[in-house]
């Protein structure tokens, strides 16, 4: 999930400077102020989609490499040397039992080992979906940010309450670019087949495909 200031598409002189909570000319205090600017959410889903479907596409899994069989060293043998001796191309008591039950130990971690990398490789590059952005202000107000405010000021004291109220319209309010409920974008990026997050219902989202379809769904409008 990525939470930030943004648009979703290109969003021109955006670069700014802040300071002790203040914004700043950029090029005043060089090195003593931190630069920041609004997040294109468009390039974001763009990107992510782009990258599930050359993931998909191609013939290699990018993450093969976990799903390699490894070596494992064979474990010390709890049971004390005894030097025997034996006929040339005899086999020591007891050796080939052990000899199998050391090889079907490394087998089983092998194995495991793999399933679990497998399920891996296939979560991180299997097709996405991605969700939104939505503004900030409508994203809480799905998650019960109104009703939890409501819970939390019949328990507070009329300081606390109108604190809690100003807060509340600080995050959601869409009315005017000042309010964060519309500066600050939500998106999410899930496996394709997962439903819509919470705070997402209703809201577009993209499916990964071809890089021609991505290209085409993630088209920003200027």
């Amino acid at each position: 999930m990525v939470v930030d200031y943004g648009r979703d598409g290109p969003y021109s002189d955006s670069l700014m400077a802040i300071k002790q909570h203040k914004g700043v000319q950029v090029l005043d205090e060089p090195g003593s102020a931190d630069l920041s600017a609004w997040v294109d959410f468009g390039a974001l889903r763009h990107a992510s989609l782009g990258a599930a479907a050359a993931a998909a596409a191609t013939s290699r899994n990018p993450l093969s490499d976990l799903t390699a069989p490894r070596a494992t060293p064979a474990a010390p043998s709890a049971q004390p040397k005894t030097i025997l001796t034996t006929l040339p191309g005899a086999t020591a008591p007891g050796a080939a039992g052990q000899d199998a039950a050391a090889t079907a130990e490394q087998a089983a971690a092998e194995a495991a080992a793999g399933a679990g990398a497998g399920a891996a490789a296939k979560t991180l590059a299997g097709p996405v979906a991605v969700w939104g952005p939505v503004p900030q202000g409508s994203f809480l107000l799905q998650l019960g940010m109104a009703q939890r405010l409501e819970v939390l000021a019949q328990r507070a004291s009329p300081e606390q309450a109108a604190a809690l109220r100003t807060g509340f319209e600080r995050l959601t309010d869409e009315g005017s670019d000042k309010g964060m409920g519309r500066t600050y974008q939500v998106m999410a990026i899930t496996p394709k087949s997962a439903p819509a997050p919470a705070g997402f219902e209703g809201a577009k989202h993209a499916e990964g495909a071809s890089p021609l379809a991505v290209a085409k769904q993630a088209d920003i409008q200027l």
